[in-house]
């Protein structure tokens, strides 16, 4: 708490940095998540898919590690752009340790600073968008609906630091998908399940959760810049919410598509302005030709 003090209160941080993130990142043992740094590129096995948390953290008390994510949200919102740069593994490593935490006041706070974070610095955060939608997977999958809420909140977040490289990786990864002509060392030797994050939310047990998730991906669809990348992807999951056991829902998510079909129609005008003017497909005219 002193140092939270001392850290929202400094005119200038810069001196005291070179101490501080190393002690945060020895503290919450996040020099190594992957477990992949020691290898070279071309013998790094891929992500895992599942969701991962920190089976025993260095730091054992659930109290101070709460404290040590009060004060890491500190600081990092008094970082300016230049100053984060020079510590971007860092930070980074922190806030997806702290979404890997066992203790779910602990997820909860660091899905919060991760969307502060992402929103203030997604220019520089282009190559660690999928790393941090991994570290999110285990607050899509937690017991609290709160925490999933959370979750896919930081995720919307991510996504705007990965528009048009990235993001395709992490829909991937939300929706299980695997390469047919590529098949992992580990499957020949023993089975392999993956978790397929959509279809589970789609159908969570809590309604509020539901309805955030349904809401999630229309905002994914017309806000999000590369949407036309994901939309084959995205479309079926909110298709399935007019199936909702709750009306409500559904008749919410009936809105939504409607509400995507008109963006569709205002950047498609030119290309369905023959058919809105002639009440037919025009395409099926052989181009004028058939009436």
């Amino acid at each position: 708490e002193i140092l939270r003090s001392l850290v929202e209160n400094t005119s200038d941080l810069f001196p005291m940095l070179p101490y501080i993130f190393p002690t945060l990142v020895a503290r919450l043992g996040c020099e190594d998540l992957d477990g992949v740094a020691h290898l070279p590129e071309v013998m790094r096995p891929d992500p895992e898919q599942k969701p991962v948390e920190l089976a025993r953290p260095v730091e054992e008390s659930e109290e101070v590690r709460l404290a040590l994510a009060n004060f890491v949200a500190a600081l990092l919102k008094r970082l300016n752009p230049t100053q984060i740069y020079s510590y971007i593994d860092e930070a980074t490593g922190l806030i997806r340790a702290q979404a890997m935490d066992p203790y779910h006041e602990v997820k909860a706070l660091a899905c919060e600073t991760m969307i502060a974070f992402c929103y203030n610095h997604c220019e520089m955060l282009l190559h660690f968008a999928e790393p941090l939608g991994r570290s999110l997977m285990s607050c899509l999958t937690h017991n609290h609906s709160r925490i999933r809420i959370y979750g896919l909140r930081a995720l919307t977040a991510v996504f705007w630091c990965g528009v048009w490289k990235h993001n395709h990786e992490i829909v991937q990864q939300l929706m299980a998908f695997q390469d047919p002509n590529k098949a992992p060392i580990k499957a020949f030797y023993e089975p392999m399940t993956n978790i397929n994050y959509m279809s589970t939310l789609s159908f969570d047990r809590h309604p509020a959760v539901r309805r955030f998730w349904f809401e999630t991906l229309a905002y994914w669809l017309l806000r999000v810049p590369d949407k036309v990348d994901h939309e084959p992807y995205i479309f079926p999951y909110l298709l399935a919410g007019l199936c909702d056991d709750n009306e409500d829902i559904a008749l919410e998510v009936f809105w939504l598509i409607e509400r995507c079909g008109e963006l569709y129609e205002e950047e498609k005008e030119e290309d369905l302005r023959k058919t809105k003017q002639y009440g037919f497909d025009y395409g099926w005219t052989y181009g004028g030709r058939g009436f």
